[in-house]
């Protein structure tokens, strides 16, 4: 495959490649990460990189500071910081923004042709107040504000009211050639402006979007996920009900923007709890529009599984058992967050939930997490096979034993192919001993 795309590999390089085990580095770092992640909950979780580094050695381990501080950044913690404000969005200065509706030309002749929609946020002795509001772009006159103490849809959508009931009041009966500006209007006109048709027709076969198929209906623009990204990362901080809006477009590209704008936030160590709690709650609301399996895999893991690291966890467990094939997806694909961290038991639970599971995309999401308790923890995964590798469905099989070397693949394919046809509760899975998988 890789010859026929022109690139000039050896193939004992590529099979050398393959066939190597992790590094020095990669072992040393899953022996560290339990023990970090212990004295770090044993702290109370309040120790930033220095602390934790100096109680370490105190304890006796031998490890540098920058080991920790990168091993604290890949397992997703981090210290209290104290006395210092956390802004609740990114302020860093933008050099550019994506076109929008009115080319940003907000000039306008006379009043009631174009109203602006705007967010901010106030830091206040009780702590962040948010402010929304509504202004005329001629007259410059507030028509609409409201502020409160959370980032809240109704908080966004009471300004318009506002604005509208006070034009009611002064006599005015319709509004006919009125534009409303806001900033999901610039995100989607900077999408069109990437659009190819090409593309989308492409897409619309791979994301199956045929009558009787799981994407039926679905409609793109024919953009690269790079694109997405980029117009995403300039748009972070978006306001929950903006990010709705773009949820609520029929096409695929404009709710992957909502959704990568909602996972790259929520990726950040610094996004305050608060807009977390948010992006999780307008995820699991809005879930009706989260409706591929690429937009579930693109937020899920941070947006969901990141913000319940901490949280019980019963949410998976209630959608591991929906009728909806999306919903399903989300409860295993969010166990990746916790996998990373070295707390495989809800990923076991849940897997034991789907493991019989009819929908192909659902096998294969349960052989990923399967695959990767396996990188971080071989013994649950050896066991969780030994219970079920007979009669597990044979794409999920296949997905969790992808890492393993070729002749114990082989062996557990052998097991399931001997027991195809058994009775689930009679089926178990028996390896030879001379061949112990993964250990």
């Amino acid at each position: 495959m890789l010859t026929q795309h022109g690139v000039k590999i050896a193939p004992s390089t590529y099979y050398d490649a393959r066939g190597c085990g992790p590094s020095p580095r990669e072992v040393s770092d899953e022996r560290w990460k339990p023990i970090i992640l212990g004295t770090w909950e044993k702290q109370r979780k309040v120790f930033g990189a220095r602390k934790l580094w100096l109680r370490l050695r105190r304890d006796g381990h031998d490890i540098a500071r920058c080991t920790v501080e990168r091993l604290m950044r890949e397992l997703g913690i981090a210290g209290v910081v104290r006395g210092k404000r956390k802004r609740p969005v990114d302020t860093a200065l933008r050099e550019s923004r994506p076109a929008d509706l009115v080319a940003r030309h907000f000039w306008r002749f006379r009043t009631y042709q174009l109203w602006v929609a705007d967010f901010t946020y106030v830091w206040t002795w009780s702590g962040w107040v948010y402010v929304a509001f509504v202004f005329d772009a001629h007259s410059r006159r507030i028509l609409g504000w409201r502020a409160a103490t959370s980032m809240t849809t109704p908080l966004v959508l009471d300004c318009l009211d506002m604005a509208l009931w006070t034009r009611r009041r002064e006599g005015v009966a319709g509004f006919a050639g009125l534009t409303h500006h806001t900033d999901a209007d610039e995100i989607v006109a900077a999408l069109r402006a990437h659009a190819s048709p090409v593309e989308a027709a492409g897409l619309a076969r791979y994301f199956k979007t045929g009558p009787g198929e799981y994407g039926e209906g679905d409609r793109f623009l024919g953009l690269h996920l790079s694109t997405v990204s980029a117009i995403a990362k300039e748009n972070l901080g978006l306001p929950v009900a903006e990010l709705e809006r773009l949820l609520e477009s029929p096409y695929h590209e404009v709710r992957t923007t909502a959704l990568s704008i909602m996972h790259q936030e929520a990726s950040r160590a610094r996004t305050v709890e608060a807009r977390r709690a948010e992006l999780f709650e307008l995820y699991l609301r809005r879930h009706d529009r989260i409706n591929n399996w690429d937009l579930v895999d693109l937020a899920c893991r941070w947006v969901v599984g990141g913000y319940l690291m901490d949280k019980p966890r019963d949410i998976l467990y209630r959608l591991a058992r929906s009728a909806n094939v999306w919903e399903r997806r989300t409860a295993m694909v969010s166990c990746w967050a916790f996998i990373r961290a070295g707390q495989a038991h809800d990923a076991v639970a849940i897997a034991e939930i789907l493991v019989d599971d009819p929908h192909d995309l659902i096998r294969k999401a349960t052989g990923w997490m399967l695959r990767s308790i396996g990188e971080v923890d071989p013994p649950v995964l050896v066991a969780f096979l030994d219970r079920h590798a007979a009669s597990m469905p044979r794409t999920t099989l296949r997905y969790a034993i992808e890492k393993f070397p070729r002749d114990e693949r082989a062996q557990w394919m052998s097991v399931r192919a001997k027991h195809a046809g058994t009775p689930r509760s009679a089926a178990k899975a028996k390896p030879q001993r001379d061949a112990a998988p993964l250990v």
